[in-house]
C-alpha cells in the first residue's frame, strides 16, 4: 500500500489501528486544543487517508482509545470525557456514532483500555479506580440471541408483546430501574425508581427491555406493535 507521512490535521495521541478485510483503519486524538482533543477515525482508501465521518466519533475530549471491529462495522472503546472521564464504547452505523449499552460503562476514570470480539460480542478491558475490569457486552451484541429470556430469578418483565406499556416485577424488592434499548444496544428510554415504560412513542418493533431490581437484572425482548 505504500504510505502516506503525516496524513492528520494536528499532532495525535492514543493511536489504535485495526483492519476490515484487507483494508486499514486508524483511530485517533487529535491533540489540538482548538478541536477539542476529540477522536477520529480515518480509512485508506488506496490512495489516500480519508475521514469515516465529518465530525469526530467522540461528543467531546476522548483519551486511551481502542479500535475493533465485528464484520464491516467498527466499534472504538475510550475514555469519555463527556460522561465524567468514563469508559464508553461506541460503533458507526455507516451514518452516525451510537453508545453500545450506556455512555460512561466504568466505575472510574480508567486507563488504559482494550476493546475485542470473541465472535460478535465485544469484551472491553480497562484499569479503573476498582482495579482492572473486563465487560462482556451479550446483552447488546449484534445478534441479541442471549437477551431473549427474562432472567432466572425473581425478577420478571412483561409482556413481551403490547401497544405502549411495559412492566417489570420483583417478588423481593421493588425495581429500582427499567430501561428500553433498540437491538444494537442504544439506550432510548430509562426510569429510576419505576416499575413501568410507555413504548407507545417508538416506532413499532423489537425492542430490549433492561430491569433491575435489589441486585438482580433482567432482560427481555418486547415486540411494540
Amino acid at each position: 500500500m505504500g504510505s502516506i507521512i503525516g496524513f492528520s490535521n494536528y499532532q495525535v495521541e492514543s493511536i489504535s489501528l485495526a483492519f476490515s478485510g484487507s483494508t486499514p483503519y486508524v483511530a485517533y486524538i487529535e491533540g489540538e486544543p482548538s478541536n477539542g482533543y476529540k477522536a477520529r477515525l480515518m480509512r485508506f482508501d488506496g490512495t489516500n487517508w480519508v475521514a469515516v465521518d465529518a465530525g469526530g466519533f467522540s461528543s467531546g475530549e476522548a483519551f486511551y482509545i481502542s479500535l475493533a471491529f465485528s464484520g464491516s462495522t467498527p466499534y472504538l472503546a475510550y475514555r469519555d470525557r463527556k460522561n465524567d472521564g468514563k469508559a464508553t464504547l461506541m460503533k458507526f452505523d455507516g451514518t452516525n456514532w451510537g453508545a453500545v449499552g450506556e455512555a460512561g460503562l466504568s466505575a472510574g476514570e480508567p486507563g488504559d483500555i482494550s476493546l475485542a470480539f470473541k465472535g460478535s460480542t465485544p469484551y472491553v478491558a480497562y484499569d479503573d479506580t476498582i482495579g482492572t475490569t473486563v465487560q462482556k457486552f451479550d446483552l447488546f451484541s449484534e445478534t441479541a440471541a442471549v437477551a431473549s429470556g427474562s432472567g432466572n430469578g425473581s425478577l420478571r418483565i412483561f409482556p413481551t408483546q403490547t401497544r405502549g406499556m411495559v412492566s417489570a416485577a420483583s417478588e423481593k424488592a421493588p425495581v429500582d430501574l427499567i430501561e428500553a434499548f433498540d437491538l444494537d444496544g442504544r439506550l432510548l428510554m430509562k426510569k429510576a425508581a419505576a416499575a413501568q415504560l410507555d413504548l407507545s412513542a417508538l416506532p413499532a418493533g423489537m425492542y430490549l427491555i433492561k430491569a433491575r431490581a435489589a441486585g438482580e437484572t433482567a432482560v427481555q425482548q418486547v415486540f411494540k406493535e
